[in-house]
């Protein structure tokens, strides 16, 4: 699940902005030092893109074994 949250929200308890369920591709990469980076393709119809501002925060799990991680736009 991808979710999107407010630029200041710290404790990500809830489901915040909403859910981006029509981001048609989400990546992430994790580099040798730890650092993780989020490539994701969203369409200008989905039902949240009004929302996908920049500082905003995407929330997503990088992968099944690790918890989910908090990315900046």
């Amino acid at each position: 699940m991808i979710l999107l949250f407010d630029e200041d929200e710290l404790k990500f308890e809830n489901l915040g902005l909403g859910i981006l369920r029509d981001a048609t591709s989400c990546v992430v990469k994790e580099e040798l030092n730890g650092e993780y980076s989020l490539s994701m393709q969203y369409p200008i119809s989905g039902s949240n893109f009004d929302k996908l501002t920049e500082n905003r925060i995407i929330y997503v799990k990088p992968n099944p074994y690790d918890e989910y991680q908090p990315f900046r736009i």
